[in-house]
């Protein structure tokens, strides 16, 4: 049972909630070995947003692992309500609801991911030391 928990909570069942997994994994390791460094070093300077931006990316990956787990389940909800309407059968609405909130969930991951990035590079470029 702990085996099929953790199995369901780390990995996923969707392709989606497998990538953001293991990007959170690899986040998570990222912001260890940063915040390690920066522990050793306690260089208070602008690329200390390395580690903030490790951070976020972490903690908004985590998020939106979360948040896939919660909208999966109302799109299945989704699609029993409304599949007659459809005209579809509820595995297609299913299908239907599952794809909308993974496209939905893929596009806010990549706003993450850009937006942190560029953010830290214009404060990397336009302040000075």
């Amino acid at each position: 049972m702990v085996k099929n928990i953790a199995k369901g909570f780390f990995i996923g069942e969707t392709k989606i909630e497998k990538m953001l997994s293991l990007a959170a994994f690899v986040f998570l390791i990222l912001l260890i070995a940063t915040g390690g460094y920066w522990i050793m070093t306690r260089q208070y300077n602008k690329y200390l947003i390395g580690l903030v931006n490790i951070l976020v990316l972490f903690a908004g990956t985590l998020g939106l692992r979360v948040k896939t787990i919660n909208e999966k389940e109302e799109a299945k909800k989704n699609a029993e309500n409304s599949y007659e309407k459809m005209g579809l059968s509820l595995e297609e609405a299913t299908e239907y609801f599952l794809s909308r909130m993974q496209n939905r969930i893929l596009r806010e991951w990549i706003n993450l991911l850009i937006g942190t990035t560029l953010i830290s590079i214009c404060i990397i470029v336009f302040f000075p030391v």
